[in-house]
C-alpha cells in the first residue's frame, strides 16, 4: 500500500535541489584591462575572508551576489577582492586592493558569468550552456550527449 507524502517534502526537496545547485556554483569574472580570469565558488568561501568583506564594507559577502544581469560594479570589485586574497594574498586589504581598481569602466572591461564545477557556462535557470559551433576555428567542440 502506497503512503502520501509527507506535507511540505516536494518543497523541501526542490528548495533542496536549489541549495546544492548553488552550492556548486562558481562565479567567474574576466577583467579585459588585466586579462586576468578570477573564479569565486561564493558558497564556499572560508570565514575569515567573509569577516573581511564585512569589516572593510559594512555588508556581508552575500550582499555583493546576485545574477550574471544584476551585478554591479562594486560587487565585481569586492569578489575580485576576495578571490585575490584566497589565490595567493590572504592579507590583500580593501585599502590596498582599491588603489589598483580602475577609477572608470566601459562595459566591455569586464564579463560576468557563472558555471558550474565541471567548468561548464551556466544560464540564468542554473543549466549547463552546451558549446557552441566556432565559427572562427571553424570546429565543432564535442559535448556530452545524455541520450548517447
Amino acid at each position: 500500500m502506497a503512503q502520501a507524502l509527507e506535507p511540505g517534502s516536494r518543497r523541501r526537496a526542490e528548495e533542496s535541489a536549489e541549495t546544492a545547485a548553488a552550492v556548486n556554483r562558481v562565479l567567474v569574472i574576466r577583467l579585459g584591462w588585466s586579462e586576468e580570469t578570477h573564479r569565486i565558488a561564493v558558497n564556499n568561501v572560508p570565514l575569515d575572508h567573509r569577516m573581511a568583506v564585512r569589516k572593510a564594507t559594512g555588508l556581508p559577502l552575500t550582499a555583493f551576489i546576485g545574477g550574471e544581469n544584476a551585478i554591479d560594479v562594486d560587487s565585481i570589485a569586492v569578489l575580485v577582492w576576495v578571490s585575490r586574497r584566497l589565490t595567493g594574498t590572504p592579507s590583500l586589504s580593501w585599502k590596498q586592493f582599491e588603489r589598483s581598481w580602475p577609477a572608470t569602466l566601459s562595459e566591455d572591461d569586464i564579463e560576468v558569468w557563472a558555471e558550474n564545477t565541471k567548468g561548464q557556462r551556466l544560464d540564468e535557470d542554473g543549466n549547463a550552456v552546451p558549446v557552441a559551433y566556432d565559427p572562427e576555428g571553424d570546429e565543432v567542440a564535442e559535448v556530452d550527449d545524455p541520450e548517447s
